[in-house]
């Protein structure tokens, strides 16, 4: 069993955590369409080797800060060298060390004694759909985790909003045949940095071995304040609102924010001082917001995670993101825990908190950003192959008003 002692403000600490204090998505999918054994966050397999391939006379193009592996150079998912072997044909030039964690392509990897995260290609299924990667993903995450720093550090996002940074990747042009193979670095720490223990927000609620000592059970344990409404809504439940919002409101960033995407970041004490987001490629760029702000000119039309007013979708996917993996799959578990561990009947309280505070933030969007009365969600089905997503409607919205 994890317990609070044995967590350290250091990346074995935060790794242990990603891969094995981890009940995967409500979905089921996180333990559906892996990669095989020895690749997979949960197996005793620490380490493998992760092969790279010299791709600068391929038309491989890096982009964006300096990269920690030399330039042109790849790296390929152990389980794909086969297929990318053959494309190019040629063998890999060096391997390095890595470790899965929770994404099944974002591998934790040391280059010349430098740690970073390498997401790449998957060329199979992988969770819902096949992992490709192209210039669009690519650009997609380095302009988005470029606005996000820039915001943080003009002081226009709350002091408790962090990201990981995603400062550079390497990509092949969409017209050659490799179009579908590239790769992004992400930092292995938070930004703005600040020596905290980090944890996965999946890792907080848990099951333990014995079935009872959740990490955020032990936390309430020792964090007296965390144990009231008004507490546990400051420390846990409004950096959480205030991260989502402001990234909306201020960026025209909509966040993919749900358990895998958000950690924690504590102090030496155990008391929650931030919340740091991951996975920038994932982030819905909103083409109204983003023209409202005279921002939109900051990302390249790709096409690839903008969400256009004229869309079938355009409302939808703002319930979809708040109420469904924000709320049902991040909130929703912290609030539950919460209540169960207190043994008392303030669920409805708590809720009542989160929904004035929700409206009240709400107020700086446009009217009808969120549909009035329902929710969407959608079939936990695989989604490859399907050239439109069906969305289940649902009656009142558990963390809006108007439900």
């Amino acid at each position: 069993m994890v317990t609070l002692a044995d967590l350290r403000p250091t990346h074995e600490s935060f790794m242990h955590l990603e891969r094995y204090v981890n009940g995967g998505s409500p979905s089921g999918f996180s333990f559906q369409n892996t990669p095989g054994y020895g690749f997979r966050a949960f197996d005793t397999v620490e380490n493998f080797c992760l092969p790279t391939y010299e791709c600068a006379k391929f038309g491989a193009v890096n982009i964006g800060e300096r990269a920690t592996l030399s330039p042109g150079e790849l790296p390929v998912h152990p389980e794909m060298t086969d297929e990318f072997s053959a494309a190019l044909g040629i063998l890999p030039h060096r391997y390095l060390p890595a470790a899965a964690t929770s994404s099944g392509r974002t591998l934790a990897t040391v280059a010349d004694g430098i740690c970073f995260y390498a997401k790449v290609a998957y060329q199979r299924l992988l969770g819902r759909v096949t992992r490709k990667m192209t210039r669009a993903h690519v650009l997609s995450a380095i302009e988005v985790s470029t606005a996000y720093e820039n915001a943080i550090s003009a002081g226009k996002m709350p002091e408790t909003f962090h990201v990981y940074r995603e400062h550079c990747g390497l990509y092949f042009p969409d017209a050659t045949p490799l179009r579908d193979w590239a790769y992004i670095e992400r930092e292995i720490g938070p930004y703005p940095a600040g020596g905290f223990i980090e944890v996965p927000a999946f890792s907080l609620t848990a099951l333990q071995p014995d079935g009872k000592h959740s990490l955020l059970s032990q936390l309430l344990d020792v964090v007296p304040a965390l144990r009231t409404v008004e507490g546990f809504f400051e420390y846990i439940v409004q950096p959480l609102i205030d991260l989502y919002f402001s990234s909306i409101i201020v960026l025209g960033l909509q966040p993919e924010a749900h358990a895998q995407n958000v950690v924690f970041l504590l102090d030496g004490n155990y008391v929650p001082v931030g919340i740091a987001l991951r996975d920038m490629e994932s982030v819905d760029k909103d083409i109204p917001l983003l023209e409202a702000l005279g921002c939109l000119d900051r990302f390249t039309p790709t096409g690839y995670k903008f969400l256009s007013m004229d869309a079938y979708n355009y409302q939808i996917m703002h319930s979809f993101m708040f109420d469904f993996k924000f709320g049902e799959y991040l909130l929703a578990p912290l609030v539950d825990a919460w209540v169960a561990y207190s043994k008392s009947e303030r669920l409805m309280q708590i809720e009542g908190e989160i929904k004035r505070y929700v409206h009240k933030l709400s107020c700086a969007l446009p009217d009808g950003f969120f549909p009035h009365g329902v929710w969407y969600d959608y079939e936990p089905v695989v989604h490859e192959g399907m050239s439109k997503r069906t969305y289940r409607k649902h009656p009142k919205p558990r963390f809006r008003l108007g439900g």
